[in-house]
């Protein structure tokens, strides 16, 4: 879904308008937003990514495929980084956007533990699908839909997930 009211038959000249409203002179632009551990400001983080993802110069299809894989990596973060007690193990994350033409990068970081995130998403979809287990997609859409996911973690910062689409 195009972002802000934008109806979904937006051409081409809308976005190549909407990616020539940067700074004159300025081939970077970075946003950053930082927000409560809670699903409910999930809806917010959409609206910023596509707003983005839009004002790069990315079509509807690929606008969605970002919006979709960051959504799935900030609920990720949300929903699985709990302790055995239940309660979440960091209480604020954050996402850095960089538009540095062709890369439009989104950078996630929140301060819970490690996560196999490597060894997760690498399987047959079809065969996935046809287990009927709920879960276990969102990392599979994330390394489907970017062009490039990098994971780290370390002791002192946490976990930094990098996510990068090219413009073509």
């Amino acid at each position: 879904m195009p972002p802000l009211g934008l109806e979904p038959a937006s051409t081409g000249r809308e976005r190549a308008a909407a990616a020539a409203t940067c700074a004159p002179g300025t081939k970077r632009e970075r946003v950053s937003i930082s927000f409560p551990r809670d699903t409910h400001y999930l809806a917010v983080v959409r609206k910023v990514v596509a707003d983005a993802a839009f004002r790069a110069g990315f079509d509807p299809d690929d606008t969605a495929k970002i919006e979709l894989a960051v959504d799935e990596a900030c609920s990720n973060a949300i929903i699985y980084q709990v302790d055995h007690a239940g309660e979440g193990r960091f209480d604020e994350l954050s996402i850095e956007i960089l538009l540095d033409r062709p890369r439009f990068t989104v950078t996630l970081r929140d301060a819970g533990a490690a996560y196999p995130f490597d060894e997760k998403g690498n399987m047959d979809l079809e065969d996935q699908l046809q287990r009927l287990e709920p879960g276990g997609l969102g990392i599979f859409i994330i390394k489907n839909f970017m062009d490039e996911v990098a994971y780290q973690h370390s002791a002192r910062d946490g976990n930094t997930l990098t996510m990068v689409k090219l413009l073509r």
